[in-house]
């Protein structure tokens, strides 16, 4: 009875709180362009649930309803559109994680469901049916399961890619900075301002634009003691869905020698979402950036390019390249590609399951030994996957709650 109490105070809770929840998590972000992040959440359940990682995991720690599994580095936001391609630092094409901002030590069992939940909301959007769902679930846990009995990690590039990865790779490697250049600078300018187009770049204060100039200055000159860089503009950047309404910040560079122009991407680090809820003992981090990328280094076979933390003012942000070549798994787009759809998920398990093997063993993360026996063990695979099918179904129901505060005006209150 006292479960059934409690179950049900629980459901009224998330009935009644759900808007209110939303809104103070999103609450110390910049006002105008949290707007954005609330419209994008609105246009479909698998952005809503890009954009609610916070309530994802406050949910599964509440709920206590998943098996015990080892401790792991996991990136914490890991979902299907989280894999994407980048150039690496030593210049090659890799097709792997991409997004660490939530990154922590948790459950393996945390980061497993998050991304099968990903894939049901995904693929429900798309309108696909129970059972070819079900088969890309499972083939994303056997993909998982196999490479962590292997007790050693696989990397993707373009030799090594098939299917729609390595037509994802090889479309990609073509492309050329000098195009990204051009579509995102001002020939006005001598392509030496970058684009504001009020969509996904936004003018900023001069005083703020100095500010975030001289910071990449001291860095590049720090990092550059052989060439000279320089840094001409900068522009408010949005992306993605749920870092939205974050300082984040596009700059331009130029080595002064050959000329040659980058677009480095400038983002705040903030808390992870996970924090208070994992019950782990976390590392004592210098700061937020700090955090983000000595987990991403452990968990990536090769890091983008340029990866590093920057301090502006008070505040600690993450740095690295804009790439021409950094694609993400969009599931809607190949739904005309259904046969191919299980061998993607088959890798992305793979992948994830790589991700905890290199990080093995460090700061509180299982041995690898504990993670070949967590994959040769499927006992724990059937709570995971009921619990992503069914918190899928959550998903749908939440957005439709946040849709109709959202159509009521709720959002655009400041109360």
């Amino acid at each position: 009875m006292q479960k059934i109490i409690k179950h049900l105070l629980y459901l009224l809770e998330r009935m009644v709180m759900l808007p209110g929840r939303i809104k103070t998590f999103n609450s110390n972000r910049d006002p105008k362009k949290v707007l954005l992040k609330y419209a994008t959440m609105k246009l479909d359940a698998f952005r809503f649930f890009r954009g609610t990682c916070h309530l994802f995991y406050e949910d599964l720690y509440k709920k206590n309803a998943l098996p015990k599994s080892p401790n792991v580095w996991m990136c914490g936001d890991l979902h299907i559109e989280n894999f994407g391609s980048f150039k690496g630092s030593d210049r090659l094409v890799y097709f792997d994680l991409n997004d660490f901002d939530e990154a922590i030590l948790s459950p393996a069992a945390w980061e497993v469901s998050r991304l099968l939940c990903s894939v049901v909301v995904a693929a429900r959007t798309a309108a696909y049916s129970k059972v070819h769902i079900q088969k890309l679930t499972t083939a994303l846990l056997k993909g998982y399961a196999f490479r962590l009995q292997q007790g050693k990690g696989m990397t993707v590039e373009t030799a090594t890619g098939n299917g729609l990865i390595k037509t994802l790779l090889e479309k990609v490697e073509t492309r050329k900075e000098s195009k990204l250049l051009k579509q995102r600078t001002s020939k006005a300018y001598g392509y030496s301002r970058l684009q504001i187009d009020n969509l996904k770049s936004f003018a900023i204060h001069s005083s703020t634009k100095e500010e975030v100039l001289n910071a990449v200055k001291q860095l590049l000159k720090s990092k550059t003691s052989n060439r000279k860089w320089k840094a001409l503009d900068a522009v408010y950047r949005v992306a993605g869905t749920g870092s939205i309404g974050i300082e984040r910040y596009a700059v331009l560079v130029q080595d002064v020698i050959t000329s040659k122009k980058l677009i480095l991407d400038v983002k705040e680090a903030m808390n992870s979402s996970l924090q208070d809820y994992t019950g782990i003992h976390q590392p004592k981090w210098k700061n937020n950036g700090d955090r983000i990328i000595k987990i991403q280094t452990r968990m990536q076979f090769v890091c983008p390019s340029w990866l590093d933390t920057l301090c502006i003012k008070t505040k600690w942000f993450v740095i690295k390249e804009i790439q021409p070549v950094a694609d993400g798994i969009e599931f809607i787009s190949f739904k005309e590609e259904m046969d191919k759809q299980e061998k993607l998920l088959y890798t992305l398990g793979q992948l994830t399951a790589s991700a905890q093997l290199r990080s093995s063993g460090r700061e509180g993360s299982a041995i690898t030994d504990a993670l070949i026996s967590f994959g040769t063990d499927v006992s724990w695979q059937k709570s995971v996957t009921n619990y992503a099918g069914k918190y899928a179904l959550q998903v749908e129901k939440d957005y439709q709650e946040f849709c109709k505060a959202f159509d009521k005006g709720y959002f655009n209150s400041t109360n």
